[in-house]
């Protein structure tokens, strides 16, 4: 039994390649439409592959160093929205997942690192816990935001949808008083 799930965690953990920053829409739309859910959940890989996509660095260099954006006046944003806990975390030196042993803990502690290390390079973190029940990944999420009033917790879409609205509202405005 455990190592039919151990299988399925591995098939089901590894995400499809990343889409780099773009304003096509149609091109955005059409790959979140392609998204399927596989039922577990590892925060880490999808906030480390966030924050890359902002960076200047490769693979990608669509996005803008830290001292470029402070130059021209440039903000960056993490949007982490998760339904589920952690429930598998990686292998160190192995590209491989797990759901053995302490996974929630290992990846809750990688992704508390990860948010340090993203709002440390200027970054603001807003994070959404939709359907969450567990009270560490809503503790967890709620320390990943870069304050408390950039955290939401929502039990249904509506909530969801409210919560995405509220953060648009806060981009929009810090944009309106540059």
């Amino acid at each position: 039994m455990q190592r039919i799930r151990l299988q399925v965690a591995e098939r089901d953990c590894c995400a499809q390649p990343v889409e780099p920053l773009t304003t096509d829409t149609a091109k955005l739309l059409g790959r979140i439409g392609g998204l399927v859910a596989g039922g577990t959940t590892y925060i880490p890989g999808g906030l480390a592959w966030g924050w890359r996509t902002l960076s200047a660095i490769p693979p990608f260099s669509e996005g803008v160093s830290a001292t470029e954006a402070d130059q021209k006046n440039i903000r960056k944003y993490v949007v982490l929205m998760t339904d589920g806990d952690n429930t598998v975390h990686k292998l160190p030196g192995n590209p491989k997942h797990t759901s053995k042993g302490n996974a929630s803990q290992a990846a809750d502690k990688l992704t508390l690192e990860l948010c340090d290390r993203i709002k440390a390079d200027q970054i603001t973190i807003f994070s959404i816990a939709f359907k969450v029940t567990s009270g560490n990944t809503r503790r967890m999420l709620s320390s990943c935001a870069s304050s408390g009033g950039n955290y939401y917790d929502a039990d249904d879409p509506a909530q969801l949808s409210a919560a995405f609205n509220a953060i648009g509202a806060k981009v929009a405005a810090v944009r309106l008083s540059q």
